[in-house]
């Protein structure tokens, strides 16, 4: 049921807060705020990009289902990050044996991502990070305001404050071939609203 789901979600992101908010080597707690509380609840939500992407690309439940379980207004965020940082933290993350089987799997999650984003009933919020970095409060008003809620001004100066001066640039990382910097060259232009517009340049340069 949605009270359930709902439920679900709430005790997820009370333990997570209990716990600290932690994942992948990154500290997600944002000193002052009201995670895992509320007064008046008017977003819930919650983040496994690969996860959620790779269901949705499967024969798992789809969006069109969650909308008849859960008929209330859903936004999806799609994060995007350099696609040369994503490939490479996975593979120095382990989650795959080679760069090559990496990018195949990105790629499939690229044209998951595509499928929803044509689906003329979901709303999409594209966030950049290397923009919110760049200009933290305009790109988390922009935010709030798709998800229908303000933006104080301690909550922005709090959230900005947990931001690291940079992304982490883990392609510097991993040794590229010609073939491998081609694919991630071919992804970009099959998806050119995404990515920066030199993104395609550099994949080709990076090495």
């Amino acid at each position: 049921s949605a009270r359930a789901l709902v439920g679900a979600i709430l005790t997820s992101s009370s333990q997570a807060a209990r716990s600290g908010r932690s994942a992948s080597g990154y500290d997600y707690e944002v000193p002052g705020q009201w995670q895992g509380r509320h007064r008046t609840l008017r977003v819930v939500g919650d983040k496994s990009a690969g996860h959620t992407t790779a269901r949705l690309a499967g024969e798992g439940p789809s969006l069109a289902a969650l909308r008849q379980r859960l008929p209330l207004p859903q936004v999806l965020v799609h994060v995007v990050r350099d696609p040369l940082d994503n490939v490479s933290t996975l593979v120095r993350r382990g989650s795959f044996a080679s760069i090559e089987r990496a990018i195949a799997f990105y790629d499939e999650l690229c044209v998951a991502v595509a499928a929803v984003e044509v689906d003329a009933e979901v709303e999409m919020h594209r966030l950049h990070l290397e923009e919110l970095i760049a200009r933290p409060h305009e790109q988390l008003r922009a935010l709030a305001t798709a998800l229908g809620v303000d933006a104080p001004p301690d909550w922005l100066a709090a959230c900005a404050a947990r931001l690291w001066p940079r992304a982490a640039r883990t392609r510097e990382l991993v040794e590229w071939t010609a073939a491998q910097r081609q694919a991630i060259a071919a992804i970009v232009e099959r998806h050119p609203a995404w990515f920066r517009r030199d993104a395609s340049a550099e994949a080709r340069a990076c090495g």
